[in-house]
């Protein structure tokens, strides 16, 4: 077995990755270490072709591993802080798991995720989020579902899976969807004209987004960002399932009555 441990580039982070690889190493898995990364630094993670990935971090940590992934390997996200609603399984969780662990007596969960392409080419656990570049401009943003046309003018637009309707979407004033749901959440952010509210649509629907006005910009799981202007035009549609190891349950509403509503 070949592990990539990916840890939040704090003391905490690697001295927790440091005693991961040496308990792995000890149960005969060749464990490589890479600290948390940002743009080209990542090529460590792009270049992986093990057979599993450990985030030690949180969220964050497990957001930006997947999406720099460039091949479909199973991540294992392990919280070491943080809520992490994503990051179900804490250190001391996983140090109990370990045996399970190396002999891959675990399940796998499916997260959902939704594409942007054209311009840009990135894909989203979480969510895609087109916004101002600038906080003193309103957006306006043209986009249809199927052949359905819709204008907004705001701060910006949502485009979440059912499992990231737990984040910013919901911060905003989205719904809680069940992840068993083959969704797209479409959240509109501080939209000019109030009548437009969060609507559900198939994640088989292809949606089209052309910004009408400049300043913007395109904002993928809070970790990759490009800019968008004027006229450019960016397609959102359904993409491949990220494959998560799991030792529990990944049940959205326990976790958000747990870490939201208990927790606080």
């Amino acid at each position: 077995m070949k592990v990539l441990i990916v840890s939040k580039r704090n003391d905490e982070g690697i001295k927790k990755a440091e005693e991961l690889k040496d308990i792995l190493s000890k149960r005969g898995v060749e464990a490589i270490f890479g600290e948390m990364c940002d743009g080209a630094e990542c090529s460590f993670i792009r270049k992986f072709s093990g057979d599993y990935v450990v985030t030690l971090g949180g969220d964050g940590t497990f957001l930006l591993t997947a999406q720099n992934l460039s091949k479909e390997i199973p991540i294992l996200p392990v919280r070491i802080e943080g809520v992490g609603f994503l990051c179900d399984l804490d250190w001391n969780e996983f140090l109990g798991n370990i045996d399970r662990f190396v002999n891959e007596k675990f399940s796998f969960n499916y997260f959902p995720r939704i594409g942007i392409y054209n311009k840009i080419k990135a894909r989203a656990v979480n969510e895609i989020v087109i916004a101002r570049a600038r906080l003193s401009k309103i957006l306006r943003i043209e986009f249809k579902v199927g052949e359905t046309k819709f204008n907004v003018k705001g701060d910006g637009l949502i485009f979440s899976t059912a499992l990231g309707s737990s984040a910013y979407s919901l911060s905003s004033g989205g719904s809680l969807i069940d992840q068993s749901l083959d969704v797209i959440h479409i959240v509109p952010i501080s939209p000019f004209n109030t009548k437009i509210k969060p609507f559900v649509v198939s994640a088989d629907k292809e949606i089209k987004i052309k910004l009408k006005n400049k300043g913007g910009s395109v904002v993928v799981d809070g970790q990759k960002e490009e800019s968008l202007e004027a006229g450019e035009e960016v397609t959102i549609k359904k993409s491949k399932p990220l494959k998560v190891i799991t030792f529990k349950d990944n049940n959205i509403f326990r976790k958000y009555k747990e870490k939201f509503l208990e927790g606080r």
